[in-house]
């Protein structure tokens, strides 16, 4: 069940309040978003998200890539310019004359899995790049409704997600009260079709006829 913002408010304060008598000055010494600057929003269910990326790319692990990714986004519109390759692949922990190489194969992996897509800029193949919310890429896997990897897909790559690992992301979520989470378990029964009226003729809706008066009352 989420909670209510009153109830948050309130353990947030009582959290505060345990964790000011175990450390007097944390509330002087933590990074603090509001006056701090330079964030960007993140699920709490990052770590499950970026585990399962792992798992479904074994060998070629992809949590650091999605992550700096995420990272390189603007005001929580989930959209980056990918005009920083450089700085891109160092913090997504490659370097050397194969750490460019290596961000982009990585970054066509997420994008077979869907959980970036691109469009090209110029000469750049991934010169525009959008993460759509990851919890309804990992549901669309989950039911078999992703789009099918090419064949032969890239080695050690797969659509499947552990039972696990999968558990733990939605009981997490639920934990959270993630609302899109709910939803996308429990969605919306369709809306009911109605039944469409017989068309009527348009002879019989023009004005001439809606003015005509029954052959019977005119004679009397």
């Amino acid at each position: 069940m989420a909670t209510s913002p009153q109830t948050r408010k309130a353990i947030a304060d009582s959290e505060n309040a345990l964790r000011d008598t175990l450390w007097t000055d944390a509330a002087d010494r933590l990074w603090a978003h509001k006056t701090s600057g330079g964030f960007v929003t993140t699920p709490k269910t990052m770590p499950y998200v970026c585990r399962i990326l792992d798992e479904m790319s074994k060998d070629h692990p992809l949590a650091s890539t999605y992550e700096a990714l995420w990272s390189y986004t603007w005001a929580n519109n989930a959209f980056l310019r990918f005009n920083k390759p450089d700085d891109v692949t160092f913090a997504a922990g490659f370097s050397g004359q194969r750490g460019r190489r290596t961000l982009l194969e990585r970054m066509r992996r997420l994008q077979l899995l869907g959980f970036i897509e691109t469009q090209p800029n110029g000469n750049e193949t991934f010169g525009f790049i959008f993460l759509p919310n990851p919890h309804a890429v990992l549901f669309r896997h989950q039911a078999g409704q992703g789009t099918p990897l090419p064949d032969p897909a890239p080695k050690g790559l797969s659509t499947h997600i552990l039972p696990a690992s999968w558990n733990a992301f939605v009981a997490r979520a639920l934990d959270l009260g993630c609302k899109d989470v709910k939803l996308l378990l429990n969605p919306p029964p369709p809306a009911p079709v109605s039944a469409a009226a017989p068309a009527v003729p348009a002879a019989l809706t023009s004005p001439k006829v809606l003015r005509r008066r029954p052959k019977a009352a005119a004679k009397a």
